[in-house]
């Protein structure tokens, strides 16, 4: 089993939370946040590059269904640039992955308002480690049963590749809207392996999630 996840350790390729396996991307990962809850525990990872956060990593890890589980997943129905929906029943099994452009301040917001979140925050201030882009590209992982859920979000920030950062003020119109992902090769080859890296990570999260009894 590769190492256990702990405030201050540092992990590449995967790493270990609870019973389960979880895969990471490319680079060195370390832990910047880490909450023992009840029923389960959350971590949150940072890749560094300089002072730039290259992308966070959180994953929520919990045993609270008692053989009810939880509610269909919105982020396995959101609007999303690509992913993949298996299941999303309602109190049921789960299991999706979707990636889209998000705003940063909205990411900060949401982070904010968690445990794991508001102390990965702290630390990232604290090391003083910033996002200078407008918009970083998002994956959510979602896999549950009614016993155990564990959630996984990645955040990319593109300009830690030297690639221009992403402008809100002409997203639709910019080199990282969709539409213009063809253009701007790239920017086409950052998303594309990011989606590839989702695709295959997504597996492996659902193999070991299913192998837990």
């Amino acid at each position: 089993m590769p190492a256990e996840a702990k405030f201050g350790t540092r992990h590449t390729n995967e790493m270990t939370l609870g019973e389960l396996r979880i895969p990471l991307p490319p680079g060195e990962w370390r832990v910047a946040a880490d909450v023992p809850l009840a029923s389960g525990r959350d971590v949150g990872l940072v890749l560094e590059s300089g002072k730039l956060v290259a992308a966070v990593l959180i994953a929520s890890y919990s045993n609270t269904g008692n053989g009810v589980g939880y509610p269909a997943s919105r982020v396995c129905t959101r609007r999303m640039m690509r992913g993949n929906t298996e299941k999303n029943e309602d109190f049921g099994e789960q299991s999706c992955w979707s990636s889209a452009i998000v705003t940063v301040k909205g990411l900060t917001e949401n982070i904010g308002n968690t445990g794991v979140g508001k102390a990965l925050r702290g630390d990232l201030e604290a090391q003083g480690l910033s996002f200078t882009t407008e918009a970083v590209l998002d994956t959510w992982f979602v896999l549950s049963n009614t016993k155990r859920r564990v959630l996984l979000t990645v955040f990319h920030n593109p300009e830690a590749e030297g690639l221009e950062p992403i402008k809100l003020e002409r997203i639709e119109e910019g080199p990282w809207s969709n539409k213009n992902l063809g253009q701007n090769p790239q920017n086409a080859k950052y998303i594309r392996e990011r989606l590839q890296w989702a695709s295959q990570a997504h597996q492996q999260l659902k193999q070991s999630f299913n192998a837990v009894p």
